[in-house]
């Protein structure tokens, strides 16, 4: 499977997103572009502390490969709890 969070992008598909995407096991932030087949994902850039990286006001990508999986990311609802009536 291949997809982008670009709409531009032809691997576009909003009914697909949001996903996890996992390189050699590990979920990666800020990912842009994941192709499971080709073992490639690409991310968003950071600087040596933490901040996403911009250069002439695009934000720098890093190409990333090896083992990528890309799962479905389920929004999980949470009630709030009831209240109890005191008998």
């Amino acid at each position: 499977m291949r997809i982008s969070a670009d709409p531009q992008h032809p691997d576009y598909n909003a009914a697909m997103l949001p996903v996890n995407v996992y390189l050699n096991g590990e979920r990666l932030n800020d990912c842009v572009f994941a192709d499971e087949e080709g073992g490639e994902a690409i991310v968003a850039a950071r600087d040596e502390h933490g901040n996403i990286y911009v250069v002439s006001e695009e934000i720098a990508v890093e190409v990333m490969r090896g083992q990528v999986r890309i799962t479905p990311h389920y929004i999980t609802a949470v009630r709030a709890p009831q209240a109890r009536n005191k008998p």
